[in-house]
């Protein structure tokens, strides 16, 4: 089975630069920026990612192409490619997940073409939200 690629934001907590999954936010008024995370200090050759297309959650596998580029291929809306760039600091994940407990995160994963997914979550009604 394929490891998942995750989507965390900045924990609320001040003095506090963990990284939590977006729904273990209590404060319903917090508004943070998240970004798509590889759960592991290593890379693997294929992952999965969540997206929503057509307000249905679908999972596209990614597969690792050349120098820590991965695509994905999914029909009627296009090819995404992602570059996983290694943190010069791992952060680390402080929620309440037993899987992901004390996990560092050593990779955040990218879009390399943010125009082409801006043009998707207009005309398609596709975006990704990673996994949970």
């Amino acid at each position: 089975m394929n490891e998942n690629i995750i989507y965390l934001t900045k924990s609320p907590i001040f003095n506090n630069n963990g990284l939590v999954f977006p729904s273990e936010i209590e404060d319903e008024n917090y508004y943070g920026i998240g970004n798509l995370y590889i759960p592991n200090d290593k890379l693997n050759p294929i992952y999965n990612i969540q997206a929503i297309y057509n307000e249905q959650i679908i999972t596209i596998e990614l597969t690792l192409k050349k120098d820590n580029i991965y695509t994905c291929n999914f029909k009627n809306v296009g090819k995404f490619n992602f570059f996983a760039e290694k943190l010069y600091k791992p952060l680390e994940y402080i929620g309440n997940i037993q899987r992901y407990k004390n996990k560092s995160l050593h990779y955040r994963l990218r879009l390399m073409n943010t125009n082409k997914a801006e043009y998707c979550v207009r005309e398609h009604d596709f975006y990704f939200i990673g996994n949970e």
